[in-house]
């Protein structure tokens, strides 16, 4: 068939529930504008018409309603789609007596889009800080796009659940090829334990996998209907035939599930991948996110952007920075305000620095022969960069180096911690040091205990780190040397250097036109 008009999008809003209403104010213009544009991204020949077919949570109707009029609007004057009047759909629902005031069925979805010519349904639920919206594809029932908007700031929680979803998207993308091998291609969720909001937590872990655009996702909203209409249970505890019912039912391949826990200060997702067709757990992975929230902690204003699911994000508050303990230049202990910011989960590679030198014909690191990475280290940290090379990268990625006291924070936690991991104790294989045996760093995405509570690897270890910072002396510290005032701050072990210099306060510098082998970098920016 051929379309001789520009994609239509029709905007109609169903099911607007009489909740409670939050205490949210919102700039639905602006808000409006947001949603327009990220569902542009999906536009296509293949998804050339779009239909609201519900909001749920419990933001008052009149903010609901006013969101999606000006979201045609704004739909209308970008001219990337036409929008069809809500009545159109609200009088086939009436005559079909279809029910989208809650869950919706495979075939409801299918049937409705065949008669009003829709290929897309947008859909979204209102939680206390952020809003999650969807658009289902009506033929197939999987997710093509999903976006999280701030509404206000961010609990802890939420900020927990998004470091989760960017952990969890990274493992599974790592073992995306196994998997596929394995005909596993749609994934959904079955129950997860844990003291977390389970349906803001699934729309994250959602959100995350499809933009990832490794899988495909059957959203856990409408499995429920199903599991309602066979007389199924989504209990805790995974039933292999149950999932192969709802697998055979839905088109679902494989089915994510496990539970999550507290330990030593953090929290621990299990998580398992049933293939529904052998009962073979597929993909399993622990992944430690957050720290443990005491009780009179206040929300932290963070910002949550599905384009920087490979940046940690640290949440605005106190820390503790320094050490009495340590070398003169690290002291004293003291405590720092910062804002929320973003910081790189890993350090740059070698093959992340070839392309930008190969975009930006920007000179190679002189242990690169005839500039090329060196077989077999593509994924190795880029080292014998200076800081102004390090700071270049940062910029033309829309990024910059780390303050050192933002470095210092991603490191230790709130709490002051010695290491990434809980404890003062340093065991061998924990980072990449010179302890470990092993003179070379290891890829930047390989994994050890060397992860920090908000998710970012090898500060202990592997490289040191420039960051933006000059080195200066400490509030209330007398002490003075040659350096400050002239070099940059360089943090973090090395394989090259001893547990000494791996302790979260550690401190050095350098001038920025020298290069050294075990130095490297990672980049940061603001949250806002």
């Amino acid at each position: 068939m051929i379309r001789l008009f520009r994609p239509v999008l029709a905007l109609i809003c169903l099911g607007l529930f009489a909740m409670p209403a939050l205490a949210v104010t919102l700039d639905t213009e602006k808000l409006a504008d947001k949603i327009a544009k990220s569902i542009a991204q999906v536009a296509n020949p293949k998804y050339a018409t779009v239909a609201f077919s519900r909001i749920q949570g419990g933001l008052d109707l009149e903010t609901k309603n006013e969101l999606i009029d000006f979201t045609n609007v704004s739909i209308v004057r970008s001219r990337s789609f036409r929008v069809v009047d809500r009545s159109k759909l609200n009088l086939i629902i009436a005559e079909q007596k279809f029910n989208l005031s809650g869950m919706v069925s495979q075939d409801t979805y299918k049937e409705l889009g065949k008669l009003l010519g829709v290929d897309l349904f947008i859909y979204g639920r209102f939680y206390k800080d952020v809003l999650v919206m969807k658009a289902i594809d009506t033929e197939r029932s999987t997710l093509v796009w999903s976006e999280i908007f701030q509404l206000t700031e961010l609990t802890p929680q939420t900020v927990a659940i998004s470091q989760l979803a960017s952990q969890f998207s990274d493992s599974l993308k790592k073992d995306a090829k196994r998997l596929k091998s394995s005909k596993i291609g749609q994934l959904s969720f079955w129950n997860i334990a844990s003291p977390f909001d389970g349906d803001l937590m699934v729309d994250f872990l959602s959100a995350a996998l499809t933009k990832d655009g490794n899988f495909q996702v059957v959203d856990r909203e409408n499995l429920a209907l199903i599991l309602e209409e066979q007389k199924l249970s989504m209990s805790d505890f995974i039933d292999e035939q149950k999932a192969k019912k709802m697998g055979e039912l839905y088109g679902v391949d494989g089915f994510i599930y496990g539970n999550i826990t507290q330990k030593r200060g953090q929290w621990v997702a299990s998580f398992k991948l049933l293939n529904i067709y052998s009962g073979v757990i597929e993909w399993a992975d622990l992944l430690r996110f957050g720290e443990e929230q005491s009780d009179d902690r206040k929300p932290v204003a963070t910002q949550v952007s599905q384009s920087n699911l490979e940046m940690a994000l640290v949440p605005a508050g106190e820390f503790i920075m320094g050490s009495d303990e340590g070398d003169l230049v690290s002291a004293p202990k003291f405590r720092m305000q910062l804002g929320s910011f973003l910081i790189d989960k890993t350090e740059v590679s070698n093959s992340a620095y070839a392309a930008y030198t190969q975009r930006f014909q920007h000179r190679t690191p002189p242990h690169w022969q005839n500039g090329m990475v060196p077989k077999g280290q593509e994924d190795w940290p880029v080292v014998n960069v200076n800081w102004q090379d390090a700071k270049r990268y940062c910029q033309t990625e829309g990024k910059r180096l780390p303050t050192e006291s933002e470095w210092e924070k991603a490191y230790r936690g709130t709490n002051g911690n010695t290491y990434p991991w809980p404890g003062s104790q340093f065991d061998r294989d924990a980072a990449r040091t010179v302890e470990s045996g092993v003179l070379n760093p290891m890829g930047v995405d390989e994994s050890n205990s060397d992860i920090s509570s908000f998710g970012a690897k090898h500060m202990a270890g592997n490289v040191r780190e420039w960051t933006e910072s000059t080195l200066l002396p400490y509030p209330n510290s007398n002490y003075r040397n040659p350096k400050m005032g002239r070099e940059k701050v360089i943090r973090g072990g090395s394989w090259a250097e001893v547990q000494a210099a791996a302790v979260g306060w550690m401190r050095g510098s350098s001038d920025e036109k020298f290069a050294w082998k075990d130095v490297g970098f990672r980049c940061a920016k603001d949250a806002f």
